[in-house]
C-alpha cells in the first residue's frame, strides 16, 4: 500500500515539475504556429503558379472545377 502511494505521489510531482517548466504562452501551445496575418488564400491557379516556379517542366493544361470534374468529386460534401 505504501509503495503504491509513494509511486502515485512521485508521478504527480514529476508531472507538476514538467508543467511548471513549460512555456508561458497564452494557450500553452506554440508548436507549429506561424504568423498568417499576411497570407493570401491558396486557390488552384495560384498553387500551380507557385509550384511551376519550382518545377520548370510543369505546364498548366487546364483547371478542374466542380462543373468539369471528370470524377465528379469536386463540390461534393
Amino acid at each position: 500500500m505504501h509503495r503504491i502511494l509513494a509511486t502515485s505521489v512521485l508521478a504527480v510531482l514529476f508531472v507538476t515539475a514538467l508543467t511548471a517548466c513549460s512555456s508561458n504562452d497564452s494557450d500553452g501551445n506554440s508548436v507549429g504556429k506561424s504568423d498568417t496575418s499576411n497570407v493570401k488564400p491558396l486557390d488552384a491557379t495560384r498553387a500551380f503558379t507557385e509550384l511551376s516556379n519550382q518545377v520548370a517542366s510543369a505546364k498548366l493544361s487546364g483547371t478542374v472545377t466542380a462543373e468539369n470534374d471528370p470524377n465528379e468529386l469536386l463540390g461534393v460534401t
